[in-house]
């Protein structure tokens, strides 16, 4: 990471960047830079995953998608990603996610199986 110094040159390097074009202090549409397209399209994969998922791109992509229409939001999201992926390996810290408490979703999808091998290995009484 360190051949990118910020975020963005990051996000530039990976094509996610927005397009910037300027005329008259108006910013006009215009689209992403073309660059690393293999890069690219596993973040707009990946994208398309976080957003199908209870977590914070999700929650940023129902508000972007409402302004900017699917496919600009979902590029969106993928700048975000990546953003996050190049302050998680700099700062060598894990990913923790402020709208989903991943410890409790994993406890309560595996409670059930959780339970029926403590009560296989005799550590629970059987109930009717």
């Amino acid at each position: 990471m360190r051949a990118f110094a910020t975020p963005d040159k990051l996000a530039v390097w990976c094509g996610v960047s927005p397009g910037n074009e300027q005329s008259n202090k108006q910013r006009k549409n215009v689209r992403t830079l073309v660059a690393n397209h293999h890069v690219r399209r596993a973040l707009i994969e990946v994208a398309h995953a976080a957003v199908r998922t209870k977590c914070y791109f999700k929650e940023k992509f129902d508000a972007w998608r409402i302004r900017l229409g699917y496919k600009k939001s979902i590029v969106a999201v993928a700048h975000k990603i990546i953003k996050v992926v190049h302050i998680m390996l700099t700062r060598n810290v894990p990913y923790q996610d402020k709208s989903a408490d991943f410890q409790a979703l994993l406890v309560g999808r595996n409670r059930a199986r959780w339970i029926m091998a403590l009560k296989k290995h005799g550590h629970l009484p059987e109930t009717a």
